[in-house]
């Protein structure tokens, strides 16, 4: 009996240490941008199908996640492809296409927890060849690293441009569905957790029947 009071406290004990871990989420890091409104198809990724001379019009979510004030720098540029790596150039010359296309404002100033909707524009020109042109919404936090040493911090919320001759709409993610799929998702370790418990919970059942059975 005591072995079975054992394994039932263990099972126990492992199966509210992993349901608290399936409700601790990752800390944000200074801050983040995304779209701000995403789509069911990449919703981390701003995706936009337009004619040639078209204007396409989107928007990020900044989110200033420190009990401070920090201030970004913002810009739209190429994705490049380099050494087989994806990379985001700033540099205007080696901009291209949305680099080059596209206006957002060049800073912003967020408050401590605050987050800010920013609207930007990429215009397409008239003889543009039709194909899929892609780049990001570059946010980035200058800092210091003390002496001649700097250190800046850099993220992107990618682009996906369509021109094409026929736009088809971006389905939108339902954010209140995705949301409840995710809270009614568990891992499959926390479905391992369930039947180990279960299967310690049948066996101290069984073995209590049969220990009434034998003192009978």
């Amino acid at each position: 009996m005591k072995k079975i009071t054992i394994i039932v406290a263990l099972s126990l004990g492992i199966f509210f240490s992993i349901a608290r871990a399936e409700n601790t989420k990752p800390s944000p890091g200074n801050f983040t941008i995304g779209p701000a409104i995403p789509n069911s198809i990449t919703p981390w990724k701003i995706i936009l199908e337009n004619k040639p001379g078209e204007i396409a019009q989107s928007s990020v979510k900044l989110k200033n996640n420190t009990n401070e004030t920090i201030e970004l720098t913002l810009e739209i540029a190429d994705e490049l492809n380099k050494d087989d790596q994806k990379t985001y150039t700033t540099n205007s010359k080696d901009n291209k296409f949305i680099g080059v296309w596209g206006t957002i404002e060049s800073s912003v100033t967020l408050k401590a927890q605050e987050g800010k909707q920013i609207e930007f524009e990429i215009s397409i020109p008239e003889n543009t060849e039709l194909a899929e042109y892609k780049g990001a919404i570059t946010a980035t936090k200058i800092g210091t690293n003390g002496g001649n040493l700097r250190r800046d911090l850099r993220i992107v919320a990618p682009i996906q441009l369509t021109v094409t001759n026929n736009p088809k709409p971006i389905p939108l993610l339902n954010i209140t569905q995705e949301t409840q799929v995710n809270i009614f998702a568990p891992t499959p370790f926390f479905w391992g957790t369930i039947i180990i418990f279960l299967s310690c919970m049948l066996y101290l059942i069984h073995a209590k029947q049969k220990e009434n059975k034998s003192k009978k």
